[in-house]
């Protein structure tokens, strides 16, 4: 396997690894104290010599872990929208004929048959992420907020190790009448190394190569039961403050090609964070989703939304 980056900065990538484990989006925390005061051997043996249980309050804002349960709201792209992107000089994937991918509708059921994609004669996989253009909203939708100029996201897929994309320019789009009031649409844009934006490149392209020459025996399964099952977490930083924007997740199962050459999805994406509410009291905690406790005074913020596309092109097995 193999995952590099079409564009004029490389994928800076950390240490290898994989979690298959899916956590839980918020813990509920508890501070317990023990009462170390000075009393008499008979205190001692009374029913008041326990741990007891208090209130926390956390000092910091908690980094909100988007897993299978918890993924963020995702809307279809409108086919105005989706010409305008198009229009903003985005690369076209094509499939291995060299025709256009086939768009898929995020809101359709995938039929997944595990029998169908090991019969596909199309065994390699190239899976294509494309960071196109980011909406930022208000607290309020009305109030402007400072924003920085630039943004750039962390993610990891599958096993390959985690990236962290270059710095992409916030680029204003023309976008009347097609996002609320209060919100502010921007194209991604690279970056020159002089700091200028490149008008040249828009968005980011990130590639993956699975092939099974390069799969452990029985790996290929495992691979394709991981689109269907799975989401991708991606984090959003503050490319100025390198401060935590939000967190989107998307699910990978509108990848699978069910005998296709190749799929395309169009995902608009809701970036979301936690905030503390000033004087709600952190004591107990109220159910959020399933596979999570939300502590009461902690409330979701929409920061922006992440127009993404995923594709899935099949190639014949490498040498």
């Amino acid at each position: 396997m193999r995952a590099h980056q079409l564009g004029n900065d490389d994928v800076i990538s950390k240490a290898a690894g994989l979690s298959w484990e899916q956590r839980s989006p918020l813990g509920g925390i508890s501070h317990l104290e023990y009462d170390l005061s000075y009393s008499s051997p008979v205190q001692e043996a009374s029913s008041n010599d326990q741990l007891q249980e208090l209130p926390f309050t956390p000092v910091h804002m908690p980094i909100m872990a988007l897993g299978a349960h918890s993924g963020s709201s995702s809307t279809t792209l409108t086919r105005a929208s989706l010409a305008r992107l198009r229009a903003s000089g985005f690369p076209e994937i094509l499939d291995c004929n060299k025709e256009p991918a086939q768009v898929v509708d995020p809101a359709d059921p995938v039929d997944f048959n595990p029998q169908r994609e090991e019969a596909d004669f199309l065994q390699s996989n190239e899976i294509v992420l494309q960071f196109l253009a980011f909406t930022r909203t208000t607290q309020d939708g009305t109030t402007s907020v400072m924003w920085s100029k630039t943004i750039y996201f962390t993610f990891q897929f599958y096993r390959f190790p985690p990236v962290t994309t270059p710095r992409l320019q916030l680029l204003k789009a023309d976008t009347s009448g097609t996002v609320p009031s209060g919100a502010s649409s921007h194209v991604l844009v690279q970056i020159n190394q002089d700091g200028t934006p490149n008008l040249g490149s828009r968005g980011l392209q990130v590639k993956y190569m699975v092939d099974p020459s390069s799969l452990k025996p029985g790996e290929q399964r495992w691979f394709i039961r991981y689109l269907a099952e799975h989401s991708l977490q991606i984090d959003a930083w503050d490319g100025d403050s390198l401060l935590l924007v939000g967190s989107a997740a998307v699910k990978l199962k509108h990848l699978l090609r069910q005998g296709r050459t190749a799929v395309q999805v169009h995902h608009d994406l809701e970036v979301v964070t936690m905030e503390y509410k000033q004087d709600a009291p952190v004591m107990s905690g109220e159910l959020l989703r399933p596979g999570g406790v939300k502590p009461i005074g902690v409330h979701a913020v929409v920061r922006g939304r992440l127009h993404l596309s995923l594709a899935n092109v099949g190639n014949q097995k490498g040498p």
